[in-house]
């Protein structure tokens, strides 16, 4: 089970959505911004739900080229989701070759508003090495 960190269930103001930050190649300082996650296909498992993913992000504005990842979306006990994006590859013209793992806990679905919210940590190491924590909100849409 992951743990996240429980400062509070608010978004923070100078941070919208799921960032980290860190350093690359030389020291450059890098901002890491999700804007989108993209479920392809999935298929149901003894614990939840087995899912293929694409991570649409910028880092300092450059969107780099992901592979997309086979993830998880487990049911805990205590009536929460955890959506798990093990180890992926990115590669960013700037940065260079880097792995990334996302972790989201899933607390609040609003289908009302097509909305869920939750606790996230991202990771990123190779040329760029950054992390980051919070809470998010983010919206459903559908595509098609």
């Amino acid at each position: 089970m992951r743990r996240f960190p429980r400062a509070s269930r608010e978004c923070k103001k100078d941070q919208q959505g799921i960032a980290a930050t860190g350093v690359g190649g030389l020291f450059l300082p890098l901002s890491l911004r999700v804007t989108a996650l993209t479920i392809s296909n999935e298929t149901e498992s003894p614990d939840g739900w087995v899912i293929d993913t694409s991570v649409s992000s910028k880092v300092d504005a450059i969107a780099p080229l992901c592979r997309s990842v086979r993830g998880k979306i487990l049911v805990r006990e205590n009536d929460t989701l955890s959506f798990e994006l093990p180890n992926f590859y990115c590669n960013w013209m700037a940065v260079g070759n880097v792995i990334v793992k996302a972790d989201l806990s899933i607390d609040n679905i609003d289908l009302k508003a097509r909305t869920f919210s939750g606790f996230y940590k991202i990771t990123f190491h190779g040329t760029g090495n950054a992390a980051g924590s919070g809470y998010y909100r983010a919206a459903i849409i559908s595509q098609g």
